[in-house]
């Protein structure tokens, strides 16, 4: 039965809160880059145009971001109260919210944002220059689709499957809390509690282990480049970040599973798992957009001091080393070997 203690109410509200300061932080964050993106083609700046070239991407990842938070709150006890926008539902209704929260969040935007997180990363260590703009963010844009497919196949097959042994006597015989995405509860009319599937679980703990180790290797590969320290630093601090939240997360999650849904440490590890994502969405919006834009802009006056003619003479597009992280200061304004570009 849900409990109504003070406690498990202010976790709700907490929950709320930091969603809604995610959308909106979202929002700033994407008109950063749609306003930079546009002082840059105003500026006609070879060297910040091609920095600009993940302007795309950098939109994905926050939108990803923002779709996790949204669909996160499906599955919050909050809403199912009185006066909540899913109270009164029925049960089979309030289940199919908890099953499509399931497959959505651990299926589609969390995969997704820690991919894009990742091929920024892996931008950022390109030897060669990019692409068109256009024709660079639509293949990466495509390719992190292709990459979730199967962490989302998997995760919807599941539900689909285990949904189907819960209302069947099939000859798998195992826990209910490997496959349970809900719980049914009449009680006080909340219908049902959304759960962690254990099935499901595993499958995110699985991709986590894979993309660890991509992201760890790519961490290291972007510090044997760069030369300034600060930017050692944002790099060190995104990858421990993830290495470190992303796991914690499926820690959380499993342990879920030796409590009582509904009740104070239910929720309090529910709580936990949402909290160690929206850090790591908090870091990678922070390094991987919101600082590098910061140091371009603060570079601007550069280009704007040099006479118009000694741009097509002094400047090509990777006279100035700029990354993904940010500017490489130790190594400005001559471009060396090796130089991150982004």
């Amino acid at each position: 039965m849900l409990s109504h203690k003070s406690t498990v109410d202010v976790l709700g509200w907490a929950t709320l809160i930091l969603v809604i300061a995610l959308c909106l932080s979202s929002v700033l964050c994407i008109a950063y880059v749609l306003y930079f993106r546009s002082q840059v083609r105003k500026g006609h700046l070879l060297a910040l145009q091609d920095f600009n070239a993940v302007w795309g991407v950098r939109i994905m990842l926050i939108t990803c971001a923002m779709l996790w938070g949204l669909i996160e709150l499906m599955r919050s006890p909050l809403l199912r109260h009185e006066g909540g926008p899913f109270y009164g539902w029925t049960v089979q209704k309030q289940a199919a919210l908890c099953q499509t929260q399931t497959v959505l969040s651990l299926g589609v935007t969390e995969p997704c944002f820690f991919l894009t997180a990742l091929f920024l990363l892996q931008a950022s260590v390109c030897d060669a220059p990019f692409e068109p703009q256009r024709r660079w963010n639509q293949k990466t844009m495509s390719l992190i689709f292709v990459c979730c497919l199967p962490v989302s196949g998997l995760q919807a097959g599941l539900v689909i499957f285990t949904s189907q042994m819960q209302n069947s006597s099939g000859i798998f015989h195992v826990p209910s809390y490997f496959m349970r995405s809900y719980i049914s509860n009449t009680d006080e009319g909340h219908g049902a509690i959304c759960t962690f599937p254990l099935f499901s679980t595993l499958v995110l703990g699985l991709f986590s282990c894979i993309y660890i180790f991509c992201f760890v290797w790519q961490g290291r590969r972007m510090l044997a480049l760069v030369i300034n320290k600060r930017l050692q630093v944002r790099v060190c601090g995104l990858v421990l970040s993830l290495a470190i939240l992303f796991p914690a997360q499926i820690i959380f999650m499993g342990l879920s599973v030796l409590a009582v849904p509904g009740h104070f440490f239910f929720e309090l590890l529910a709580f936990l798992s949402f909290l160690t994502v929206l850090l790591c969405v908090a870091v990678g919006k922070g390094i991987l957009v919101v600082q590098p834009i910061a140091d371009a802009m603060a570079v601007r006056w550069v280009f704007k001091s040099v006479p118009t003619n000694a741009h097509h003479n002094t400047l090509d597009p990777f006279s100035v080393p700029l990354c993904v992280f940010g500017c490489n200061e130790d190594t400005y304004p001559h471009h060396t070997k090796g130089t991150i570009n982004s």
